[in-house]
C-alpha cells in the first residue's frame, strides 16, 4: 500500500503547532507541580532528605513523560547511547554542553537523582521555595556553592553543570565559567561528560 505523502509546508505548520503546544503543556504543568503537588509531598514525606529524593525522582518521571509527549507529536526525538547507565549514576558531576533550551529537561529525564545549579532569578518566582529546596541557586557566595555541591555529591546525587553558563550563539566561541575548574582542583568529583548534538529536521 502506498502512503499518502505529506506536503512539506503542512509538516512545517504541524511542527510549529507542536512546539507551541509543548510550551503550553510545560507552562501550565509547572505551576501545578510546584504549587500543589510538591507542597503536599513536603507535608507527607519525612525527613527532608527523603522528600528531596522522592521529589527529584518524581520530577525525573514527569520530564520523561514530557519528552515522550514531544516525541509522539514529533517535536523532538531523543536518541541516547546506553540509556540504562544514566539511571544508575551516583555521585557524579555531569558536564554537558548547552545547545538548546531543553538540555536540562533531557538530562533530568535520564538521571533520576539529578541536582543542578540553577539561575538565582528562579528563586524569586512563585516556584522559588521549591527551587531553593531541591536545587542550588547560583547567587550563593562561592564557598557556600562549593559546600552545597560537595554535600549533594556525598548524598549520592548527580550534579548537572553547564560550564558555558548559558546557551552559546551558533558559531560563537564557547567561554567556560571558573566554577567547574575550582571544583575539579578541589578533587571532590568524578566527571561524567555528556555531549548534546542538535539535529534540525528538514521539512
Amino acid at each position: 500500500m502506498d502512503l499518502v505523502s505529506v506536503p512539506p509546508k503542512l509538516l512545517y505548520y504541524w511542527r510549529v503547532f507542536g512546539k507551541v503546544l509543548s510550551f503550553g503543556v510545560f507552562g501550565l504543568g509547572a505551576p501545578v507541580l510546584f504549587l500543589l503537588v510538591f507542597p503536599l509531598m513536603r507535608i507527607c514525606i519525612h525527613p527532608a532528605e527523603r522528600y528531596m529524593f522522592c521529589a527529584r525522582w518524581f520530577i525525573s518521571k514527569v520530564m520523561q513523560s514530557f519528552v515522550l509527549f514531544m516525541s509522539v507529536i514529533q517535536v523532538v526525538s531523543l536518541s541516547v547511547d546506553d540509556k540504562l547507565s544514566y539511571a544508575n549514576l551516583k555521585s557524579k558531576i555531569v558536564i554537558a554542553n548547552h545547545p538548546s533550551i531543553l538540555d536540562v529537561v533531557f538530562l533530568i529525564a535520564l538521571i533520576p537523582n539529578a541536582n543542578c545549579i540553577v539561575r538565582s532569578a528562579l528563586t524569586h518566582t512563585i516556584i522559588g521555595g521549591v527551587i531553593k529546596t531541591l536545587y542550588i541557586p547560583n547567587d550563593e557566595n562561592f564557598a557556600e556553592l562549593v559546600a552545597d555541591c560537595r554535600a549533594s555529591l556525598e548524598r549520592g546525587e548527580c550534579l548537572i553543570i553547564f560550564p558555558e553558563g548559558t546557551r552559546p550563539l551558533m558559531r560563537s566561541c564557547c567561554l567556560l565559567r571558573k566554577g567547574l575548574l575550582v571544583l575539579l582542583l578541589k578533587q571532590i568529583v568524578t566527571l561524567f561528560p555528556f555531549v548534546l548534538v542538535v539535529i534540525k529536521k528538514q521539512a
